[in-house]
């Protein structure tokens, strides 16, 4: 997932700006979109950007996982695929559904990378599910996964 609109760049150095209120509204409504779908998550990892930070703390809310399970994880900030390739093969194989909730373009292409998708870049709150073809966190590399679905910014605000 990308984290919800944030005030512009030239409101606040990058790594501190904040989501604006229809970024919060964004970030409440894919929480409430993975509940309503019962889509399981075991941990979300983020960003330790303020951004991505208010994003996973407010789809937290709405999954109701205590925040213990919100993870602030600083090599995902601005990460590369190379990066957030490296994270997640260090994933503890007890976690079997992992949010990720990073930044462009990283989180883009590495949605595309695991499933070969062609999917578009990710508008702020746009969310991807994939399935995994693996059955380890190691084992994951270039086209490894299916998408089973893609949200973009456009249909979690209808």
């Amino acid at each position: 997932m990308r984290h919800a609109e944030a005030e512009s760049p030239n409101t606040f150095n990058d790594f501190g700006r904040v989501l604006t209120t229809k970024g919060m509204r964004q970030a409440a409504l894919v929480g409430q979109m993975l509940q309503d779908k019962k889509i399981p998550i075991d941990l979300i990892a983020a960003s330790t950007a303020t951004r991505t930070q208010t994003t996973a703390q407010l789809v937290a809310e709405r999954l109701q996982m205590p925040l213990e399970k919100v993870k602030a994880q600083q090599q995902l900030y601005n990460a590369s695929v190379r990066a957030l390739l490296a994270f997640v093969n260090e994933m503890d194989n007890n976690i079997d559904h992992l949010l990720i909730i990073a930044h462009n373009p990283g989180i883009s292409y590495f949605a595309d990378y695991l499933t070969k998708s062609d999917l578009p870049s990710f508008q702020p709150a746009s969310i991807a599910i994939l399935e995994l073809e693996t059955t380890t966190w190691l084992q994951l590399s270039e086209n490894t996964c299916k998408l089973v679905s893609y949200t973009s910014t456009d249909e979690v605000e209808l």
